[in-house]
């Protein structure tokens, strides 16, 4: 059914779908159950049947509940929300598009473990076998050594101890250099307060994202924002409460991002996210689900009585084009435009027709 949904053959899809229905049902697996159920939910909505596509797309939902980190749970949550948002539910299009996001972000997060599971095995398998080499290696030795005892019983000592300690100096000496290299790689590219790009790592890693969207023909948008009042909270409660405000808002953010959007601290206060691939209305929805996030902050914890707003810009490359310099030029005017309105608000980036 996938190679017919990607041709845009959905009749065929839905033909499959019936064909297999009963089989598949009979199976009583809730993830082949749900998958089937939201493909087909797909072709219905492609073919404007929003009613066949929003049953199915409940019924892979209520089947995939039994199978955490199942698939069809993102593909059902999106034909849930492009039907909402098709019938103009933008509170409902939002809560599912929260869903969509946080459970694709559970998927990744599952899969990522996996993996790094998967690598910690294969790196102590290595390292057993590379402790039998050297074992090996040792046991070796001690036969050589046996064999001239008599005769060099003294300077095999000392060559023993010489080589230990030329052994152990070159491990600490490489043991620092890689230490000392993975150290600064992090503080050249990477914000020592909040942990994402700088401005200099982020700059690369946007035109390495432009080039490839251009070469693919896919869109790519950004959304720039800049909190609201910072200096007064840095004026009236002292820098480290607003160095805590930042990080909050940092992951107050990432929490709804995914993992190809690349996400920097440009200035004090400023902050940039770049979406490859990502339509500009789809940028402004989470441009705006960032600033209720940032509303919602609880600054309590701070032991200070104060609120946090910041104010988006987002552009496009359907109006800016694929320039790093333009999209986040545009994305800045359509931001001053958001504070001249008053602040706390999300603002598209619109070409002015002379």
């Amino acid at each position: 059914m996938r190679d017919q949904l990607a041709s845009n053959d959905n009749k065929s899809a839905l033909a499959i779908y019936l064909q297999h229905k009963a089989e598949i049902e009979q199976t009583r697996y809730p993830i082949l159950i749900s998958q089937f159920a939201a493909l087909a939910a797909q072709a219905h909505l492609s073919l404007g049947e929003i009613q066949q596509a929003e049953l199915l797309a409940e019924q892979a939902l209520s089947a995939a509940q039994s199978s955490p980190n199942n698939p069809a749970l993102v593909e059902a949550y999106n034909t849930l929300y492009q039907i909402a948002k098709m019938q103009q539910n933008y509170q409902q299009a939002l809560n599912y598009f929260e869903l969509m996001r946080q459970t694709e972000g559970e998927l990744n997060a599952n899969k990522a473990s996996q993996q790094a599971a998967y690598h910690m095995v294969k790196s102590e398998i290595e390292l057993k076998n590379q402790r039998i080499s050297l074992l090996d290696r040792d046991n070796e030795l001690l036969f050589l050594q046996q064999s001239i005892y008599q005769q060099e019983a003294k300077n095999s000592r000392l060559w023993l101890i010489l080589a230990t300690l030329i052994g152990f100096t070159a491990l600490v000496l490489a043991y620092r250099g890689l230490t000392g290299r993975r150290r600064f790689k992090l503080m050249a590219e990477y914000d020592q307060l909040t942990g994402i790009s700088n401005r200099y790592h982020f700059n690369n890693q946007a035109r390495l994202a432009i080039k490839s969207c251009r070469a693919r023909q896919v869109p790519v948008a950004v959304i720039l924002f800049d909190l609201d009042h910072f200096k007064t909270i840095n004026d009236q409660f002292g820098h480290a409460t607003g160095d805590w405000a930042l990080q909050q808002i940092v992951q107050a953010c990432k929490q709804f991002m995914r993992s190809n959007d690349i996400f920097g601290r440009i200035g004090g206060e400023e902050f940039v996210i770049m979406m490859p691939g990502c339509e500009l209305d789809k940028a402004t929805l989470l441009a705006e689900i960032c600033r209720d996030a940032i509303v919602g902050i609880d600054c309590n914890s701070s032991e200070h009585q104060f609120s946090l707003s910041a104010s988006f810009g987002v552009s496009g490359s359907n109006s800016s084009g694929y320039d790093v310099k333009q999209l986040l030029a545009d994305a800045d005017k359509a931001m001053y435009q958001a504070k001249a309105k008053g602040r706390n608000q999300v603002v598209e980036f619109q070409q002015t027709v002379s």
